[in-house]
């Protein structure tokens, strides 16, 4: 049950874990995009940048929520935890474009 205090242990730390610690590697990845794209026009980079991180966060959340469910005997619900997720992979996608505009200009 989510609502069990064993689970809600497990899954809040590890949440805010992942939406603080995913716009860190929004950065190195849109540092790493923008210097791959430096001939394309800025806008698509951008953009580039901004979607791939969002999307790596995505997958990063799927993966850790798999392996922390892989251990837990209770049942859990992903979307419960999908709106955390969500906001992490904007924040994660403003500051992969974010680093690439700061290289740019």
């Amino acid at each position: 049950m989510v609502g069990s205090p064993d689970v809600r242990g497990i899954f809040e730390p590890a949440i805010i874990t992942l939406v603080l610690f995913g716009p860190v590697l929004g950065v190195i990845a849109g540092l790493q995009t923008g210097s791959v794209l430096s001939g394309e026009p800025p806008s698509q980079v951008y953009a580039t940048a901004a979607a791939s991180t969002a999307g790596g966060h995505l997958l990063f959340f799927i993966v850790a929520f798999i392996l922390i469910t892989a251990n837990v005997a209770a049942p859990v619900s992903f979307s419960n935890y999908f709106v955390p997720c969500l906001i992490g992979a904007i924040g994660t996608a403003a500051a992969g474009s974010a680093a690439v505009y700061t290289t740019r200009t």
